[in-house]
């Protein structure tokens, strides 16, 4: 078990990356910019991390480990599916301007700098994207079609929104659109948890 100074050290050393991975890319990042900037040895870096790699896949696990326990602890504080759905929408929008570094993080290095999965990635997203489905399946009227295609539906246009908003392509702020976009999210939604007239 780790003790509280490694613990400290480690997510020191998360945090030096994270500045540094934005700051000149993960590709053009090297050990020396992360020692300099978190302030760890050597010798503490490849004891918690293999490497560059290594530090970045941590540092994504760590990102998107955060933000699916916050957004499926707002989707189990939800009354009914329609204020689960647009919690969803909700929580991502916070998210993206609360951990705003982070989500740049996210996004630069999954669409950016792609390299297979790492198994702990996988159980990551096999956990969530499994409370997702069970918690869509104890309240939908009908068969769900494919999960990805539920998800798409559900967070897709808030993704893309999110995406133009850390790139700095549209000039709307998040709170602007949450209610047309959680809107869109339980329109869209909706038919799965209420029979159809």
């Amino acid at each position: 078990m780790a003790t509280r100074q490694e613990s400290s050290k480690r997510q020191a050393l998360l945090d030096g990356a994270l500045a540094c991975f934005l700051e000149h890319g993960v590709v053009e990042t090297t050990m020396e910019h992360v020692l300099a900037r978190s302030g760890a040895s050597v010798g503490s870096l490849y004891h918690h991390f293999a490497g560059k790699e290594g530090l970045a896949d941590a540092l994504y696990v760590e990102c998107l480990s955060t933000y699916h326990h916050d957004a499926f602890a707002r989707l189990t504080a939800a009354t009914d599916p329609e204020a689960g759905v647009r919690s969803v929408v909700e929580h991502h929008l916070g998210w993206i301007v609360r951990h705003t570094d982070r989500a740049k993080f996210l996004l630069a290095y999954r669409d950016h700098e792609i390299r297979p999965a790492s198994d702990e990635l996988r159980s990551l997203n096999r956990v969530f994207y499994g409370q997702l489905e069970h918690w869509i399946g104890e309240r939908a009227v009908v068969d769900l079609p494919p999960l990805p295609a539920v998800i798409s539906q559900w967070i897709g246009p808030t993704h893309n929104f999110s995406r133009h908003w850390l790139t700095r392509q549209v000039r709307v702020e998040p709170d602007e659109v949450q209610g047309f976009l959680a809107d869109s999210a339980w329109y869209a939604l909706r038919p799965l948890f209420e029979p159809v007239a």
